[in-house]
């Protein structure tokens, strides 16, 4: 069973990925020097989920397949002049689910031992 659960994480990982789904808006900023053109972004890019700011050209919806990327990092967080945001590595995801669904299957078999012993 735990065989077959590894598998499905494994491939979920590999098709997320391996998918681009995002959304861009316009969301311009006002500072000093004026009102500066500038564009939001949220979704699955590039192997990790990111929510970022970047200078245009941008907008709208944007899909795409290709090979799967594994960014090095865990995650990321980091702002500077030409934009900014924070990226969650899929693989890290992936391996968050898993050691949460491994602690929880053990402690119920625990659970169920204990019951029988009693």
């Amino acid at each position: 069973m735990r065989a077959r659960l590894t598998i499905a994480y494994i491939l979920a990982v590999v098709v997320l990925s391996s998918a681009d789904l995002t959304y861009e808006w316009y969301a311009p900023l006002s500072g000093p020097e004026g009102r500066v053109d500038w564009y939001s972004q949220i979704g699955l890019i590039n192997g990790a989920v990111v929510y970022a700011n970047h200078e245009p050209p941008g907008g709208g919806m944007f899909t795409g397949l290709h090979l799967p990327r594994l960014p090095p990092m865990p995650f990321y967080a980091g702002a500077g002049p030409e934009g900014g945001g924070i990226f969650v590595a899929i693989w890290f995801l992936g391996s968050i689910g898993w050691i949460i669904h491994l602690l929880l299957s053990w402690r119920r078999a625990r659970i169920a031992a204990m019951r029988r012993t009693h």
